[in-house]
């Protein structure tokens, strides 16, 4: 009798708030349902951080894992289009020392096998070094300017714009308001999280769209916060401009952190001279201000 009497009181309980709520013959409905939308669109926001608000958020947690390392190696596959033509797809594996910056590419293999490169500010911050390995002619290593036409005949890039630092400098300084306001290459957007075709992983996804019909992608590791792939495209047709992809990263691995790892002297020996400064008499530096400022 008791729970059928609490049963019956609960039942007319409910009842009464169900009619006092309940609408009115001939009311609509609109107000509550546009109040039930209010609320849950404020609920969603809290949940949901704006976008730019969460790009600031990634960006700065990318800055602070790579200011965690002094060192770091990592493998690339890139293809550029460099003078109108789309050079063939190179795999090298990319040694970095922060400070003072310090790059070494190794080609492990393809036709460039062997071959390296070491770029050293605290040797010259002027010059990169190439060995070229077990090439079929024995060519001895060579001292090129870093900006040269011979430098930059197979890449837009110049070496010392190698590594992450270049490539988060690029995307922070759309989010400074100095900077924001005069930049004249588009805006920087947060897309998301996406998993591109070529990558295993997730990434946040940040874009950029300049004024001179490019789209530039840089995805960044869900795990890492590294740069996974940064590639860009003719926004209009789709054409291919270039593609980085960057894999197994190894942060501050213990054979970088001798100075030796970038001194072309002690890992190739000392060079004989000769071929190095016919390179230099025929490598005029280029313009510095007619390089292409990219999110790389």
């Amino acid at each position: 009798m008791l729970a059928s009497a609490a049963a019956s009181n609960w039942k007319r309980g409910n009842s009464a708030v169900e009619s006092e709520t309940a609408p009115q013959p001939g009311r609509l409905r609109t107000e509550d349902s546009a109040g039930q939308n209010a609320t849950n669109d404020l609920a969603e926001q809290r949940r949901t951080p704006p976008r730019d608000e969460k790009l600031q958020k990634v960006l700065a947690t990318a800055k602070n894992r790579l200011d965690a390392l002094s060192t770091y190696q990592v493998n690339i596959t890139r293809v550029e289009r460099v003078g109108g033509l789309m050079q063939a797809e190179e795999e090298v594996v990319l040694n970095i020392r922060r400070k003072p910056k310090a790059v070494r590419l190794e080609w492990a293999k393809g036709p460039n096998k062997g071959r390296e490169v070491i770029y050293s500010a605290a040797i010259n911050d002027r010059m990169m070094y190439v060995n070229s390995g077990n090439s079929a002619l024995p060519i001895p290593r060579m001292s090129i300017p870093v900006d040269s036409p011979l430098a930059l005949r197979n890449s837009r890039h110049p070496i010392t714009e190698a590594g992450f630092d270049t490539i988060l400098d690029n995307l922070f300084k759309f989010l400074e308001p100095k900077t924001a306001i005069v930049a004249s290459d588009g805006k920087l957007s947060y897309k998301g999280i996406d998993r591109p075709s070529g990558l295993d992983q997730p990434c946040h996804l940040v874009e950029r769209v300049t004024p001179k019909g490019e789209t530039w992608q840089v995805y960044l590791d869900t795990r890492t916060l590294m740069p996974a792939m940064v590639s860009a495209v003719q926004t209009s047709s789709g054409e291919l401009i270039e593609r980085y992809i960057y894999r197994n990263l190894r942060p501050n691995p213990v054979e970088l952190a001798s100075i030796d790892a970038f001194d072309p002297d002690k890992r190739w020996g000392e060079s004989k001279g000769w071929l190095s400064r016919l390179a230099r008499a025929a490598g005029t530096p280029t313009d510095a201000n007619s390089r292409q400022s990219t999110t790389r």
